[in-house]
């Protein structure tokens, strides 16, 4: 929950900052960290939007197609030993709980090699998780609220077992006190 809050303040405050004009004390602005784009199923808004953030930070932005021959985790294994720093990867998969795998076991991998173990982003993963849109519904709801996060009041319709940000907003609403309503 305090990682969670501490991520909003901080999306609050680049905001502020690209309303005043100067956002350069947020931007990375080092070529040698690399962002690296997995989409294993089609997103263009949720590619687009991780490509222009990257963009943002000044950072180096790579895609890549892993439909072929090498199978995942070989790939991003291959991808973090070219890294000179950090290497970031943001993934989209059919597969659940991807993120998570790829962390326990290129991890290690990247700590022998003397490289900063990879981060991994969930950009949506079968009818798991897309974090990341639920990140930006929260932000949206206590900007809305003018931060007050006493009480949010939402209806969630569509096919809910189906969604996976209905699955992610179950963690993103913990930053609000339980309401029962009868």
């Amino acid at each position: 929950l305090e990682e969670q809050l501490f991520l909003y303040d901080q999306t609050r405050r680049l905001k502020e900052a690209l309303r005043g004009g100067d956002a350069t004390p947020f931007q990375i602005g080092d070529a040698d960290v690399s962002v690296n784009l997995l989409f294993l199923e089609d997103s263009t808004r949720t590619k687009e939007s991780f490509r222009n953030a990257a963009k943002f930070h000044r950072v180096t932005v790579n895609e890549y197609n892993a439909k072929g021959n090498m199978g995942l985790t070989d790939t991003v294994r291959m991808l973090a030993g070219y890294s000179n720093k950090q290497s970031v990867f943001v993934l989209r998969t059919k597969a659940e709980g991807v993120c998570l795998w790829l962390k326990n076991s290129i991890g290690e991998t990247a700590t022998q090699q003397g490289l900063p173990p990879p981060s991994f982003l969930n950009a949506g993963d079968g009818r798991h998780e897309h974090p990341t849109q639920e990140f930006l519904d929260e932000f949206s709801f206590l900007e809305q609220l003018r931060w007050d996060r006493t009480s949010i009041h939402l209806a969630l319709v569509g096919d809910l077992f189906h969604g996976r940000t209905v699955h992610s907003k179950v963690d993103g609403l913990k930053i609000s006190p339980p309401c029962v309503s009868t």
